[in-house]
């Protein structure tokens, strides 16, 4: 991970006594970042691949997903050049000015990444808490607007505090290593930790339950079969059974379309020519795509957040350090493997590409 807290184990070299730490040779986790960087890589550009190639992926959610895999790329691109650096050799080999950039991106890619998983989950809950509105308001313009809104508050946050700390600091770094060193501006730094780590992940967490207990609420509700028939309504206002895109039957008045009111986009007669397996809530795909990322999230966030912050109170081993930057860096490549995991259609598009 190209933010490295460092120690004091100064000899007057760094400002407030203290330079950064020297990491051992660490060769397993070194090599390890090779192929998990590679296979990141190949992963989400074939994502990008089959969205690009796919119109019917190419939806304003799509466009988070495919966000989601652009940033993963270019932090497997850019970042683990760092962490191979930093776990295989003593020395950074690759500049002062690339150390500068790394520490700038690794701050930005990370703090996107959260903030699109973020914003996946906000969209599940308006779908599910406000299906009118979503349909009616959200689409592939909002999508791509709520994304420069996150860069762009992210901007804000770092990129004055990673010019603030090269001028004052960066003549100071050590060549052999490439660390942002958190004593130099603390107040920055666990303020920009917290914004773009620590708030997303746990607003997710926060979140998640609340949008399993609206879908599951939703799709129990969509199982009801109502007992009604035409012929209990002599009048012509009375309501009729249609089907509704989903398992089971709600009641149509007049020419209101029961798709529409179940929560659905498609039209009956469109519903009527899907195969029985696809005659479902749509937004349970999704669902499932969100469930899928907050697994992989929770999974590889949690160990090195818990690691950082026992560093911030002098609590530091070089071991987890290097074991959770691993583990945190396969999100890279678990996510673009749970979209078809998660989604018939994208299993569907996958094996388009690879025939």
């Amino acid at each position: 991970m190209a933010n490295s807290t460092s120690q004091a184990s100064g000899n007057g070299s760094f400002p407030g006594n203290i330079i950064p730490f020297q990491l051992p040779n660490t060769t397993v986790v070194g090599w390890s970042f090779v192929p998990v960087a590679l296979c990141s890589i190949i992963a989400n550009l074939a994502l990008i691949t089959v969205y690009c190639k796919t119109p019917s992926l190419r939806t304003p959610f799509g466009i988070y997903v495919v966000s989601l895999a652009t940033v993963d790329a270019l932090q497997s691109c850019i970042l683990s050049l760092n962490n191979i650096a930093t776990f295989l050799q003593i020395a950074w080999p690759y500049g002062a000015f690339y150390c500068s950039l790394v520490m700038y991106l690794g701050w930005v890619l990370i703090g996107l990444s959260n903030y699109i998983h973020l914003l996946i989950t906000l969209n599940r809950l308006w779908a599910v808490t406000f299906p009118n509105s979503y349909r009616t308001r959200h689409n592939k313009t909002f999508a791509c607007a709520a994304i420069i809104v996150a860069f762009a508050f992210i901007q804000v946050l770092v990129l004055p505090g990673s010019v603030v700390y090269e001028v004052r600091f960066g003549r100071y770094r050590p060549p052999y290593l490439c660390a942002f060193d958190f004593r130099q501006m603390m107040t920055w730094g666990i303020v920009a930790s917290t914004v773009l780590n620590t708030f997303p992940n746990v607003a997710i967490m926060v979140l998640y339950p609340i949008v399993y207990y609206k879908v599951h609420s939703r799709v129990q509700d969509s199982k009801v079969v109502l007992p009604l028939n035409r012929t209990n309504f002599p009048n012509s206002n009375a309501p009729s059974t249609k089907s509704t895109g989903i398992s089971g039957t709600l009641p149509s008045w007049g020419n209101a379309n029961s798709a529409e009111i179940a929560g659905g986009n498609k039209t009956n007669h469109d519903v009527a020519k899907l195969p029985a397996g696809r005659r479902q809530y749509n937004g349970r795909r999704h669902f499932a795509i969100l469930t899928a990322l907050v697994i992989s999230a929770v999974f590889c966030w949690t160990p090195i957040n818990v690691v950082y912050t026992l560093m911030l109170f002098d609590i530091f081993n070089l071991k987890a350090l290097a074991a959770t930057t691993l583990i945190f860096f396969l999100d890279t490549l678990l996510n673009p493997l749970m979209y078809p995991l998660a989604s018939q259609e994208w299993r569907d598009a996958f094996k388009r590409l690879l025939r």
